[in-house]
């Protein structure tokens, strides 16, 4: 069997922010390439002008307003939201074949915050290394 890689690695960190920064989608750029730190800036931008700035009183706390946004599937990231997919998903972050069975409800149970908790981290790491 084999074991999950730890959220807080390297390696782990790199193949999430991967996965994530190529989930963000934009409409009519006519082919032009953005950089990281402009494709996290548009998906921060979209969320606080679509859901973020409305919802503060109703989730005070960021990363959950953020997981809320992203559990309504916005258009502008194409993220994994069906459990087998989930499930697909982080065997491939993990980089093993798949998740053992008493794993996949936590997994599952704390996914769109664990997302969101690692798209403040990308945007927190391309400002710092800016």
């Amino acid at each position: 069997m084999s074991k999950l890689m730890k959220t807080n690695t390297n390696k782990y960190r790199a193949n999430i922010f991967k996965y994530l920064l190529n989930s963000i989608e934009f409409e009519d750029l006519g082919g032009v390439e953005l950089s990281d730190h402009q494709k996290i800036d548009y998906l921060f931008a979209t969320y606080e002008d679509e859901f973020g700035k409305w919802n503060k009183k109703r989730y005070p706390n960021n990363q959950e307003r953020l997981a809320q946004w992203l559990m309504g599937l916005p258009s502008c990231i194409s993220i994994a939201f069906t459990y087998h997919d989930i499930l697909i998903l982080a065997a491939q972050l993990h980089e093993i074949d798949e998740i053992p069975k008493e794993k996949e409800s936590i997994i599952l149970d704390n996914y769109f915050y664990h997302v969101a908790m690692m798209l403040m981290k990308l945007r927190e790491s391309l400002t710092n290394n800016k």
